[in-house]
């Protein structure tokens, strides 16, 4: 079943089966978790428990109403995603005809604008086509304007009957607290896979340095290991945002606590930097810095 696939999550997985079982659902769902926590699964897993009629609350995977969701093709669940912005000024060129301003400047800043938010709106308030429900699963939702963010919310706040908007965050406080205040928030952890180990170790080794205040030269050799792969980079990050966040949970760390809040902080901050294209090398050498003192 769908849910099977979020391992590592049993807590998660419990939480989402009783509400679907339930019928108690509310109207906004933010899944938070690292880069490497499939939320989109999560949320797809919770899209077929709500609307699979075979195995109603559990979703059974081979229905055509679970294949749709699997293929993002269901009727019923709209599926957004950022995008550069030089992607959606093409994408206005095709409908609306050559603008002069995309000629000049170019941005590769990913994000959800406006009209994206606005669509996906206009769709929840039409009744739904193959059942009783609209859904819409928003990744990068990091990445939303504060515009769209804006009607999202009137929304949230007097949804259609049967709607469920489901945010896809890396972190929670990436969002407008309006927003996160009208949502149930859920936890999606990073499943325990052997491809992460290498990261994992890279991860152990650059908060150790840290914590010892190794010369910046040794932390560097460690930081070059990591490579220039994107999906390795975020691992190691992911991993390392872990580590700090189990010492937060440690009951010897009082004295702590705000070195602890302080490294996450500068984690994200470099995660953030390198997702808007920023120097790579720059960011994991200001974050080892930053965190160190």
């Amino acid at each position: 079943m769908s849910f099977d696939k979020l391992t590592g999550n049993d807590a998660l997985t419990k939480q989402l089966r009783g509400i679907a079982c339930s019928g108690n659902i509310h109207n906004g769902y933010i899944f938070e978790g690292p880069w490497t926590a499939d939320k989109l699964t999560a949320a797809k897993a919770f899209a077929k428990a709500v609307l699979c009629t075979v195995k109603p609350g559990e979703g059974c995977d081979s229905c055509r109403i679970c294949r749709a969701i699997d293929d993002d093709a269901h009727m019923d669940v709209v599926f957004v995603e950022a995008e550069n912005a030089d992607t959606q000024k093409a994408k206005e060129k095709a409908e609306f005809g050559e603008d002069p301003v995309f000629k000049k400047k170019k941005n590769s800043v990913k994000s959800i604008r406006d009209a994206k938010i606005e669509d996906v709106i206009g769709r929840l308030n039409k009744v739904p086509i193959e059942g009783d429900r609209n859904i819409a699963i928003i990744k990068d939702a990091d990445t939303i304007t504060l515009r769209a963010f804006n009607r999202l919310l009137k929304t949230l706040e007097e949804p259609h009957e049967g709607t469920i908007i489901m945010l896809l965050s890396e972190n929670i406080e990436n969002l407008p607290q309006t927003i996160v205040s009208r949502c149930v928030h859920l936890r999606v952890l990073p499943s325990d896979v052997p491809k992460n180990v290498k990261e994992k170790k890279l991860a152990d080794k650059l908060v150790a340095q840290i914590a010892e205040g190794e010369p910046y030269y040794l932390v560097k050799n460690t930081i070059e290991k990591i490579g220039n792969e994107k999906t390795e980079i975020y691992t190691v990050l992911d991993c390392m945002e872990g580590i700090y966040r189990e010492m937060l949970l440690s009951k010897d760390v009082k004295r702590d606590l705000e070195r602890l809040s302080r490294a996450i902080e500068m984690i994200e901050e470099a995660r953030d930097r390198i997702k808007r294209n920023r120097n790579t090398a720059y960011a994991l050498k200001s974050m080892a810095l930053r965190i160190g003192g």
